[in-house]
């Protein structure tokens, strides 16, 4: 079953083939998030987690190291479970609330089965050229993945018939 949300990491590329590099950085206003949802309800619920989570109180400053930690330990985890509105959580956590910066989010209109309902996440405003560059390294993954899925089944996307 796919998961819902599924949540790609567009930018840094680096961070692709290993998420815990978003928590290194000192400066998250690289990080371009791209969220994909089955419903439009799900995307609504997503949203308003997100907006819970930034708006949570600061943990003192003798606790945000640990804090910190955790953060990315629940990261870890929820990645590796596929369970990524937790994990976006988790970031959302520890750029807004213990890093005390914003977020925003960008929605965007072109939407493909399964997933419809998409939108970006930026922790600093973007520009257009960054943006299209995101959704197309996204488009360009989820492509891949339904040609590997119909390759699979011998369906042969990539295949020219001969």
């Amino acid at each position: 079953m796919l998961p819902d949300p599924l949540m790609v990491i567009a930018h840094p590329p680096a961070a692709f083939d290993d998420p815990a590099l978003i928590f290194q950085d000192a400066t998250p206003g690289e990080l371009v998030l791209c969220c994909l949802c089955r419903s439009e309800d799900g995307r609504r619920k997503l949203l308003r987690d997100m907006r819970f989570a930034a708006g949570q109180p600061s943990p003192e400053a003798d606790r945000r190291e640990e804090e910190t930690r955790n953060v990315v330990e629940a990261f870890a985890d929820a990645w590796e479970r596929e369970d990524y509105a937790a994990a976006l959580l988790a970031v959302i956590r520890w750029r807004c609330v213990l890093r005390g910066g914003p977020y925003h989010t960008y929605a965007l209109r072109e939407s493909d089965p399964p997933y419809p309902w998409r939108f970006l996440v930026t922790f600093e405003e973007q520009d257009a050229p960054t943006l299209r560059a995101a959704v197309a390294k996204v488009d360009r993954l989820l492509q891949d993945e339904r040609e590997r899925i119909m390759d699979f089944f011998g369906w042969g996307v990539g295949d020219d018939g001969a």
